[in-house]
């Protein structure tokens, strides 16, 4: 009997989980067999074989309580389930069970989440059912060593957990382009990936009269829509980009100065391994997840816009320290 391997990714649709599971989607060994829980918002075409079944699970609670039954009524002694999408089967597994874990909100008792109240909801649902659904019979892959000690430190070391990071496939580019972009940030509209400081950074930039390029690649919604306002308003050089294919992606590296990555809070940080593929230098938060996989040129505080703003200006070679007036100077103002 072959050995089959179910996939649940049903809960993934776009940012880097999008891109991790593409990859995994095209590197499906011949020798399994493969029945695959998708998101049917997800833009990923998979041709089905006489080995490989897919299905296309909606944005719904009754669709994905009608999934984890489907899961739960296909699953077989010697199959092996393989958990994409973060979230252990809502009813318990008896067969080998993997949890790839990308969400770091999921095992940290303090999360940063967005700003509407669906998107509270919807994480703290999440939160409840990692926590009532978790098993010491689990293997659980994570895709950093500080993830794999946050996992110990705030749900004990008892558990089987592993670091397996895995890259997906890079198309290189000419890498002597134009460098006409700038800046260059990456991410969704979560509301850890910290835009907020990010575009306060550029007003202090642009109070001083320095005005760098940024290139934003974002999904479209309502954090966008501000960006796009508060740019015009204060005059920032930002440019928004919606709805880019990877290989633009690509494109975008090698004709940019820097990234930049003010995130608060990653499991991995693709971005960050891409634009180091690309020899692109990186202005970085100060913070553990960037370390495990990078070495940034410059850092700072990423609850800081002024600390952001200054590490710019120190790629820029521009001088921010103050000028010392000497002691005696001081009764030049009585």
């Amino acid at each position: 009997m072959e050995k089959r391997i179910i996939i649940s990714a049903y809960n993934i649709h776009s940012g880097g989980g999008k891109v991790l599971l593409r990859e995994l989607l095209s590197s499906l060994p011949k020798e399994y067999e493969f029945f695959i829980f998708l998101d049917d918002r997800l833009d990923i075409s998979i041709q089905e074989t006489e080995k490989i079944k897919t299905l296309r699970v909606k944005n719904s609670f009754l669709s994905r309580l009608f999934a984890e039954r489907k899961l739960k009524k296909i699953s077989k002694k010697f199959d092996s389930l393989f958990c994409f999408g973060n979230l252990p089967p809502l009813f318990k597994s008896k067969i080998k069970t993997t949890i790839y874990l990308q969400n770091k909100y999921l095992i940290s008792p303090k999360f940063i989440c967005r700003d509407s109240f669906q998107s509270v909801i919807r994480m703290s649902i999440e939160k409840i059912w990692f926590e009532l659904r978790k098993s010491k019979d689990y293997l659980y892959l994570v895709q950093t060593s500080t993830m794999k000690v946050a996992f110990f430190k705030n749900q004990g070391n008892d558990f089987n957990v592993k670091t397996f990071p895995f890259l997906p496939k890079i198309i290189d580019r000419n890498t002597t382009a134009d460098k006409d972009q700038g800046f260059l940030y990456i991410a969704s509209d979560e509301k850890h990936k910290n835009h907020k400081n990010l575009i306060a950074a550029w007003k202090e930039l642009a109070n001083e009269g320095i005005t760098p390029s940024l290139t934003l690649v974002i999904n479209k919604g309502k954090l966008s829509d501000q960006i796009k306002e508060a740019s015009s308003a204060n005059k920032l050089n930002i440019k928004v980009i919606h709805d880019i294919k990877r290989e633009d992606i690509f494109k975008l590296y090698t004709k940019s100065e820097a990234l930049i990555y003010p995130s608060l809070m990653e499991s991995f940080g693709l971005p960050l391994l891409e634009a180091k593929h690309f020899n692109l230098p990186i202005i970085a938060s100060e913070m553990d997840y960037v370390r495990d996989v990078v070495k940034p040129i410059e850092t700072f505080d990423p609850h800081s816009p002024i600390s952001i703003s200054r590490a710019i200006k120190r790629f820029m070679s521009i001088n921010s320290e103050i000028e010392i007036p000497s002691t005696e100077s001081i009764f030049d103002e009585l």
